[in-house]
């Protein structure tokens, strides 16, 4: 099974958390359409969740988001070690 064949009760086993909390999770995934479910034929009703591109979108603003914070703790380490010197 590779990661992207996950269902809900696979993350819950996997991370030693209740279904409940992954349900809640993947509940507020499914509203904001993040994710979809995905039925699996050989199986009663077990449904893997997929990710739609709109989380591919979230993950690299998310992602330029945190460098440019990153970028300017940096600066301003930088700029307090140049005035701490002086």
């Amino acid at each position: 099974m590779c990661y992207e064949d996950l269902s809900q009760q696979d993350i819950s086993e996997a991370m030693a958390i209740p279904k409940q909390t992954v349900n809640l999770f993947v509940a507020n995934l499914l509203k904001n359409r993040y994710v979809y479910f995905e039925n699996i034929p050989q199986s009663r009703g077990k449904k893997i969740i997929r990710l739609m591109k709109s989380w591919t979108r979230l993950r690299k603003k998310s992602l330029s988001a945190f460098s440019k914070n990153q970028n300017l703790i940096g600066k301003k380490n930088e700029i307090e070690s140049i005035t701490s010197a002086a």
